[in-house]
């Protein structure tokens, strides 16, 4: 029997990459718009994709895109529904002043700052123009934000308090799951 390869090419990027780096660029546009029409809103100049690396505070705010994972369903030989999950990770700081005419706690204002820039970032993506992230309803059929968490940084008394907070994002898209023609890659008996 011949083992034959399925593929001659592979997709790149894939539909789970495309749909990630949307997201980002997507949230990057939005909040841009949000800052041009109030400065004194603090958002990133970029949106990360994929950042594994811890942050220096001093790149604060920061945002960071990532795929978590996949699970499939509805599969048929040529497409299967994919629901696809994202992090979209909001950091934010703030630094700890004491002087004479008042204390201003960093970790209170740093949280204060991230919740306001995650109630955006939530926000741009629940909403109803974004339901398909701009794609075809036969790319993506839904944008689903599934959970919003907050986890304290460092205490009120660091130099430099941080926090960052979290949404997970469920986008559902159905793959295909055709391949390109076979070709011979073994020749066995």
């Amino acid at each position: 029997m011949a083992l034959q390869s399925i593929f001659n090419s592979v997709p790149n990027p894939s539909k789970a990459e495309k749909i990630r780096d949307r997201i980002a660029e997507i949230v990057g546009f939005e909040l841009q718009q949000i800052h041009s029409y109030d400065a004194t809103i603090e958002v990133p100049n970029k949106i990360d994709i994929g950042k594994l690396s811890p942050y220096d505070p001093t790149d604060m705010p920061a945002i960071n895109v990532s795929f978590q994972s996949a699970e499939y369903s509805n599969r048929s030989r040529k497409t299967v529904l994919a629901d696809y999950l994202y992090t979209v990770d909001v950091y934010c700081r703030s630094p700890y002043i004491d002087n004479k005419e008042e204390i201003i706690e960093g970790d209170q204002n740093a949280r204060k700052k991230m919740e306001q820039l995650l109630g955006y970032v939530r926000l741009i993506l629940d909403s109803e123009c974004y339901k398909n992230l701009g794609y075809e309803e036969s790319f993506v059929s839904n944008v689903t934000v599934k959970e919003m968490g907050i986890v304290d940084g460092t205490s009120a008394k660091d130099a430099l308090s941080h926090v960052f907070g979290r949404l997970t994002i469920q986008c559902t898209a159905n793959e295909d799951n055709y391949l390109m023609e076979r070709t011979v890659i073994i020749e066995g008996n």
